[in-house]
């Protein structure tokens, strides 16, 4: 058991921040605030963040919206204000953002779950 003073990693800081007494409830709270965002990836070089934005808006409220660029592809990390926003969107595989499908999944996914929505 550890005692003392922890908190969430730095990214999701804005969503959640407790003082915790074991390991096991810094995992959890950390899984619970990775829950509130969505990885989209194999979004193409041209997509604009603003274009994933108003795709992304239909779900729900959005407070950050991070894109980054992987080789041919950008990636984004987009988290919402509720969870059952996050679910929304997810509950989908994939969604189109103009005329492109792109691959959508928790943050909190492993390879394992991303493999299978491929």
């Amino acid at each position: 058991m550890v005692l003392g003073r922890a908190s969430t990693p730095s990214k999701f800081s804005e969503i959640i921040r407790v003082t915790f007494t074991s390991e096991s409830s810094l995992i959890k709270a950390t899984n619970k605030a990775a829950n509130w965002a969505v990885v989209i990836k194999k979004i193409p070089i041209r997509t604009s963040a603003e274009a994933v934005c108003a795709v992304l808006s239909e779900f729900g409220v959005i407070k950050v919206i991070k894109m980054q660029l992987i080789r041919l592809w950008q990636k984004a990390v987009v988290k919402f204000e509720q969870l059952d926003q996050a679910d929304l969107v997810t509950a989908e595989w994939s969604i189109l953002i103009g005329k492109d499908a792109v691959h959508v999944a928790r943050a909190d996914s492993d390879k394992k779950a991303w493999d299978a929505r491929n």
